[in-house]
């Protein structure tokens, strides 16, 4: 298997950081900004016009990706870059509660400190919203996320079992898996592949839209790339 895991485009929240430097304000599922839409079409384009196929070497020139699953967090930001890279390559989005991002949906009370479990979207908000997307059978009808602020030490678990599903569904196989995240997920997934143990000292850059490659072998695993951003020029990078 060759996990591509990618980043969602900018979303509003990341924009009103990038220019507040503050999260007050944020709305608890955001969309993607303007900036964040051109991200999203650039990336589906960049690999609609590749060739299908395994992927060549380091030693060859080009890239042949061909993906053959995609799946994507439930978040507003992700579904909307899911479905730009659906669209282009003609393979269906399938939604994954478990790629959330990290502390689930919420908002910050900035009276009182705490981090506030909010519903998310109804599964038929998104069905709504969203009808090319394969949601998943079991959502809450009242919101899929519809509970407490995730603490971290869930986020390991989940990422555990994440792996373990992609593993049971395409280990040992030449599929080539496209999951579109967020970027404090990837980090504890990054610590669980790599046997990191959770360590907070460790972080792993992942731009919007970046794509980071792993290579799932019946002995190893392989990294092949992290944070690949040669879809987009210089003045789109965020």
């Amino acid at each position: 298997m060759q996990l591509y895991f990618i980043r969602h485009a900018q979303s509003n929240n990341n924009l009103l950081f990038l220019q507040t430097g503050e999260s007050k304000g944020r709305n608890e599922d955001p969309e993607l900004s303007r900036l964040g839409q051109e991200q999203a079409r650039r990336l589906a384009a960049f690999y609609a016009a590749l060739p299908v196929g395994r992927e060549l070497g380091p030693e060859e020139r080009g890239e042949h990706v061909g993906f053959t699953h995609l799946y994507s967090s439930l978040m507003v930001r992700a579904i909307e870059t899911g479905l730009a890279l659906s669209r282009a390559v003609g393979v269906p989005l399938v939604g994954l509660k478990d790629l959330h991002e990290a502390g689930g949906i919420y908002l910050d009370d900035f009276d009182t400190g705490e981090r506030n479990g909010l519903p998310g979207k109804s599964p038929q908000e998104l069905a709504e919203r969203f009808p090319e997307v394969i949601l998943p059978e079991d959502l809450n009808p009242q919101g899929w996320w519809n509970r407490p602020f995730e603490a971290r030490e869930e986020r390991l678990g989940r990422a555990q079992r994440l792996l373990d599903l992609l593993l049971e569904r395409h280990g040992g196989t030449e599929d080539r898996v496209v999951v579109v995240s967020h970027a404090g997920f990837y980090n504890v997934f990054m610590h669980l592949v790599l046997g990191l143990n959770g360590q907070e000292d460790f972080w792993f850059a992942l731009n919007n839209t970046g794509v980071t490659r792993l290579d799932f072998y019946a002995d190893e695993r392989r990294v092949a790339y992290m944070n690949r951003l040669c879809h987009l020029p210089v003045d789109l990078v965020s």
